[in-house]
């Protein structure tokens, strides 16, 4: 009986099946990056969108314009394998308007006819939280409302007797403050103010300003401008967008851009841009 022998694979044969295998390899991976990347896209796109669409509705709702302001900074954020990354990424704030400067006392920012009591807790306020108790340890910050500029305050106001800068009768509620008035024959008023802590934006009387109550952090390498900051800074990019109530945005009506590093490249290319949230 004469058994046949069995045709083995050439060298050839297995090169081409290695080089499909490696072709199949290198079309998956390009495509799960591509699948992953255009869900990071989508995810800063919804983010930005969530903003601008919280703004509109806090528009309506207090029937005041909202500002959003973007920026692109180049920050080192610690790492404990690296020393320190630098990370580049986009933040949106959106902005409520609060009140006016009525007059800068030194370090404080005053407010004669803003309601700060009402809003923020007062420095010399009892309490048994022991969060609020700590609360002068940390700080927030107020914005500008025509330029985005900013400066850190304490979360808390302080009580400011101020000589008032219009006619006044009668008395106020603060004893200490009347004895003033009787002591020195002028007339003062008690209001409320917010105490600097830090750097940023000099204040000047007549600046309107406003709190941040909402805001969007970007994932790093995507951007709200064209081009990613070269430098440790934060940047502004373009002018506020204003969102007004029933109206929509009156300025930036053509939505948020955001932007992506390309892979392999320091180009940004647009990824999408957002719709205003305006009727």
């Amino acid at each position: 009986m004469v058994m046949k022998s069995r045709k083995a694979f050439t060298l050839l044969e297995l090169m081409v099946v290695v080089a499909i295998m490696a072709a199949m390899a290198t079309l998956s991976v390009n495509g799960y990056r591509a699948l992953t990347k255009g869900m990071r896209d989508r995810s800063a796109l919804v983010a930005v969108q969530t903003l601008v669409d919280a703004a509109r509705q806090r528009a309506e709702i207090d029937r005041k314009p909202v500002f959003i302001y973007l920026y692109d900074e180049l920050l080192q954020e610690a790492n404990e394998s690296a020393g320190a990354d630098l990370v580049g990424r986009g933040v949106a704030i959106a902005v409520r308007p609060i009140g006016r400067i009525t007059a800068v006392d030194g370090n404080y920012l005053c407010d004669e006819f803003g309601d700060l009591d009402q809003i923020y807790a007062e420095e010399n306020q009892q309490t048994s939280d022991a969060g609020a108790a700590n609360q002068d340890k940390t700080s927030m910050r107020l914005y500008r409302l025509a330029d985005g500029a900013y400066v850190d305050v304490k979360p808390s106001v302080a009580s400011r007797p101020l000589a008032a800068s219009y006619l006044m009768t009668g008395e106020t509620d603060d004893d200490s403050v009347n004895a003033q008035n009787a002591d020195s024959g002028q007339k003062l008023i008690r209001c409320f103010a917010f105490e600097k802590t830090g750097g940023g934006a000099g204040f000047n009387v007549g600046d309107v300003y406003g709190g941040e109550f909402a805001s969007v952090v970007l994932p790093p390498g995507y951007y709200f401008g064209s081009s990613a900051p070269s430098s440790v800074s934060r940047v502004k990019i373009g002018s506020p967008m204003e969102i007004r109530p029933t109206t929509g945005a009156a300025s930036g009506a053509q939505g948020v851009t955001v932007y992506s590093m390309k892979p392999g490249s320091k180009k940004l290319e647009p990824v999408g841009t957002t719709k205003t949230g305006g009727n």
